[in-house]
């Protein structure tokens, strides 16, 4: 796997996580990642240890990086659980890019989610 390089404060990174799910974290400094799993919820890493051994995409944002760092500074001060619903890894990273916590892989799953139900029960009318 080759190494990422240029990494700037701001920069969000994603790796496969599961079939059409992505992991996300943001880049607080050029080698540190701010994420949140399951297993410890919001903290820092590496990027190393952010891929996981899988391959990272790098997708630059132009987010402020003095805001970037301000509201990863206010998330580790208080870092939350992981919760797949209220708290999971998109989130965190919204959070701190935009300054508002939102999951579209999340959005996504729960639309299809209704859709399917909503065909479930017309075809059970008919």
């Amino acid at each position: 796997m080759n190494p990422i390089t240029n990494i700037r404060v701001g920069d969000v990174l994603t790796r496969p996580k599961a079939l059409i799910v992505t992991h996300v974290g943001v880049a607080v400094a050029p080698n540190l990642v701010l994420q949140n799993t399951p297993e410890k919820g919001e903290h820092l890493t590496t990027v190393q240890e952010f891929s996981a051994g899988k391959p990272v995409i790098l997708h630059r944002t132009g987010a402020n990086p003095a805001t970037v760092v301000a509201r990863a500074q206010a998330v580790i001060s208080n870092p939350q659980k992981y919760d797949l619903i209220q708290n999971n890894c998109e989130h965190t990273v919204t959070k701190v890019i935009q300054g508002i916590a939102q999951s579209s892989q999340l959005a996504v799953f729960v639309m299809v989610a209704l859709v399917g139900g909503v065909l479930l029960l017309a075809s059970k009318k008919s």
